[in-house]
């Protein structure tokens, strides 16, 4: 059997566009995947953010608690300190 020269070209031109085309869709893959992960760190990076800065406040109100006790008034520091 004897091949044409277009029957030529075309099969040693298919297997290298066929593993281009997968080896393109693998790589659109990995970086869906990729970006999905990015969204959930960020998005869980502030969720941290915002408990820090909840966290810090607290801490600020227990201070300021602390600050009142030393200033003798200690119903307004006990009231404070249990409410935070």
């Amino acid at each position: 059997m004897k091949l044409t020269l277009r029957s030529r070209i075309l099969l040693l031109l298919v297997p290298p566009l066929v593993i281009l085309l997968g080896l393109a869709g693998a790589a659109g893959m990995t970086v869906l995947h990729l970006g999905g992960r990015i969204d959930a760190i960020l998005r869980e990076n502030y969720d941290s953010v915002i408990a820090m800065q909840v966290l810090n406040e607290a801490l600020e109100r227990i201070e300021s608690a602390f600050q009142f006790a030393l200033a003798d008034q200690e119903g307004k520091a006990r009231q404070q300190l249990e409410h935070n």
